[in-house]
C-alpha cells in the first residue's frame, strides 16, 4: 500500500472513530440505543414501510416491531398505513426527532458549516467529491464482500 493510501486509510478510520464518538455521545443523551438512532436516520427523508427498516438495520420484523413501539412510547415516530398496501405499515419521524436530536446536532453542523466555508469553492467541491468518494468506496466493499459470501 502507498504512502497516500496509508495515510487515507488512517484518516478514514480517524474520521469513523470521530462519528461513532458523535453518535454514541448522541444516544446516551437522547436514551436512545444505536439501532435507535439509526431507524430515526432513515426516516430523515420521509415515511419509511416497517420492512424497509428491518432490512437496511440487518433486524428481524420482530425486533423492528419492538423499536418502533419503543420510539413511539418516546413519541419520536408514528405509524401509519400504507395507503398504497394496506398490509404495510409506514413510519415516519415526529417534530419531536427533530427538536431533540436536531438540537444535538446543530453543533457539529455549525462547525462543519465553518470547516467547509473556509475554503475556496474548489476546495469545497474536492471535499464533497472525497467524502462521496469514501462512502461509495466502502458501499462497493460491501456489496462485493455480501456476493463473495453468496457463493
Amino acid at each position: 500500500m502507498t504512502q497516500a493510501a496509508q495515510q487515507a486509510t488512517t484518516a478514514c478510520r480517524t474520521l469513523y472513530t470521530a462519528l461513532n464518538e458523535l453518535d454514541h455521545h448522541a444516544c446516551g443523551l437522547l436514551g436512545i440505543s444505536r439501532n435507535d438512532l439509526a431507524c430515526l436516520n432513515l426516516l430523515e427523508r420521509g415515511p419509511v414501510p416497517a420492512g424497509r427498516i428491518a432490512a437496511a438495520l440487518g433486524l428481524t420484523s420482530g425486533s423492528v416491531t419492538t423499536m418502533i413501539d419503543r420510539l413511539e412510547r418516546q413519541k419520536l415516530v408514528e405509524r401509519m398505513r400504507d395507503a398504497n398496501d394496506r398490509r404495510s405499515v409506514l413510519v415516519s419521524a415526529t417534530p419531536r426527532v427533530f427538536e431533540t436530536i436536531g438540537r444535538f446536532y446543530a453543533g457539529f453542523a455549525q462547525r462543519l458549516e465553518a470547516l467547509v466555508d473556509a475554503r475556496s469553492p474548489e476546495e469545497q467541491e474536492q471535499m464533497i467529491e472525497s467524502l462521496s468518494a469514501v462512502a461509495q468506496c466502502c458501499a462497493d466493499h460491501v456489496a462485493a464482500q455480501s456476493l463473495h459470501a453468496a457463493k
